[in-house]
């Protein structure tokens, strides 16, 4: 399967960073959309929150239900997947609300876990 790729590039240092990807395969047509959670008052702080679970800000969930949700208004959506944390399922339950689509989580997804540097700033972050 060859796939096309499209990245978005964050945009006023939001998290609004997007990856579409859509291919041919075995059963045709599949596209797949890799789509951020929403902000998070450890990402208004400048914070690496890691796999500590907290929610969206109130910032977040306007984001969700405002920008990211208008992205897939008219795209027809079968299945959403999500890692196991509340920022992301709290994303994709606002994103999706409307579209009434299986919302399944999967800690498999889940990124990167920053140890002991978790609640750190990024300015305290030096990678060797």
């Amino acid at each position: 399967m060859s796939w096309n790729y499209v990245r978005m590039p964050e945009i006023a240092g939001l998290q609004t960073r997007w990856i579409h990807l859509s291919g041919i395969g075995e059963f045709g047509l599949i596209t797949i959309f890799l789509e951020g959670h929403a902000i998070t008052s450890d990402n208004e702080a400048g914070l690496a929150s890691g796999h500590n679970d907290i929610e969206l800000s109130q910032a977040g969930r306007s984001q969700a239900a405002g920008e990211k949700r208008q992205r897939y208004e008219s795209i027809k959506i079968d299945t959403v997947f999500t890692y196991d944390l509340r920022r992301a399922y709290e994303t994709a339950q606002i994103m999706f609300e409307r579209k009434n689509v299986p919302i399944i989580q999967d800690a498999r997804l889940r990124s990167w876990d920053y140890g002991n540097l978790t609640q750190r700033s990024r300015a305290e972050v030096t990678v060797v």
